[in-house]
């Protein structure tokens, strides 16, 4: 905050947690949501503790399991930041490393949109996972790393070299029209940066 760099998705409690980042640049106010949806009980914040905004989720299953009661939370704070500004952007911290989508990502990420999210980002996979379009929003399932890396973690190192850049512009307000450049970027001996990161 000395700096004045707003943030998301951690705080003294849970509502601290879950608090909107909310920029505003040429008359455009977008918001910004991160939650955590990585495991069932990974860090997080409660009415008494400090921590991170969590959704419950089991990504081994087939069916999207996520707890219900966190989803509605989610929801809520979709539909309470839409009232407010002109875009909403959630930030998910989810997924297993591979290019699979999990079917709660899927299931989630939806219920973002349906909520009144313009805009979801994917996180943490380690690696480039799909890109959909839902009810004319985009969804990026995962972006991979933008600079990590893995150079001792094998598994990781085959996927995590990889990065997706996503740029869009915002239209009336509400609209993304979207650009993605993916590339490959090799973090540990600097080859192969293409001109599109440069």
């Amino acid at each position: 905050n000395a700096n004045n760099i707003a943030t998301a998705g951690a705080g003294i409690n849970r509502d601290k947690a879950a608090a909107p980042a909310i920029l505003e640049r040429k008359g455009v106010k977008v918001g910004f949501l991160a939650f955590n949806a990585m495991g069932m009980f990974v860090g997080p914040a409660s009415d008494h503790y400090p921590g991170i905004a969590h959704i419950r989720v089991n990504p081994l299953y087939d069916f999207p399991y996520m707890d219900q009661w966190d989803v509605k939370f989610f929801k809520e704070r979709v539909k309470a930041l839409a009232k407010e500004v002109d875009l909403v952007v959630t930030s998910l911290h989810w997924g297993i490393t591979g290019y699979t989508v999990q079917a709660c990502q899927k299931a989630l990420a939806r219920e973002a949109i349906d909520a009144g999210a313009g805009l979801v980002i994917g996180t943490h996979p380690h690696s480039i996972q799909g890109i959909e379009v839902y009810k004319g929003k985009v969804i990026l399932y995962g972006m991979c790393n933008f600079g990590m890396d893995h150079s001792n973690a094998q598994e990781l190192h085959e996927v995590g070299n990889e990065t997706m850049v996503f740029e869009c512009s915002i239209v009336d307000g509400k609209t993304v029209e979207p650009a993605v450049k993916v590339g490959v970027l090799h973090v540990a001996d600097g080859r192969d940066v293409p001109e599109l990161f440069l």
